[in-house]
């Protein structure tokens, strides 16, 4: 029983992690490459 239990929240803590990550990836950017050219620090 208490197997049982530790695989059930072994799953929960899975799914809730799975979520939480799936909103934090669609807050990315697709790419990091239209970042504007640095400032030259000289002017």
């Amino acid at each position: 029983m208490i197997g049982f239990l530790v695989i059930l929240a072994l799953v929960i803590a899975s799914l809730l992690l799975f979520r939480s990550m799936t909103k934090h990836v669609r807050k990315v950017p697709k790419s990091f490459d239209d970042d504007p050219p640095p400032k030259d620090p000289q002017s």
